[in-house]
């Protein structure tokens, strides 16, 4: 069941961010916006992140952590790239911006400490570790 939440949740998330990264929107040339964009890049890219490896370690249980965290972060790295060319070709007003790419890398370094990080409290819980 859970492997089935994940894997929607991911499916969904992945969507509705290529829905809302290549959907028309008003010029807004602010640095206030500018630097907005780059926090909602990067937490976007987090959740894209714990999502991924959260569905991974359920779907390919034999993968070690570590591999399941470079196959995500690879995969979402690709992605945050097309994302970006995609803008810049297809849209009228959204430019592809190398930045973006940055803050997309942040998020998904983040997400996946945030992974590694609850992972291993999971596994010390069911050890019995905690009181």
């Amino acid at each position: 069941m859970r492997k089935n939440v994940y894997l929607i949740s991911s499916i969904l998330l992945i969507v509705f961010i290529t829905f809302i990264s290549l959907k028309e929107t008003f010029s807004l040339a602010s640095k206030f916006v500018s630097f907005f964009d780059k926090i909602v890049h990067t937490c976007a890219y987090i959740v894209l992140t714990f999502f991924w490896c959260r569905s991974l370690m359920y779907l390919k249980p034999d993968y070690k952590l570590k591999k399941n965290i470079i196959i995500v972060s690879l995969f979402l790295f690709l992605y945050g790239i097309i994302i970006e060319v995609l803008q810049s070709k297809f849209t009228l007003n959204r430019v592809g911006e190398y930045q973006d790419i940055l803050a997309n890398v942040l998020g998904i370094f983040l997400g996946a400490l945030i992974f590694r990080y609850i992972r291993k409290l999971e596994l010390n819980y069911n050890k019995g570790l905690f009181f």
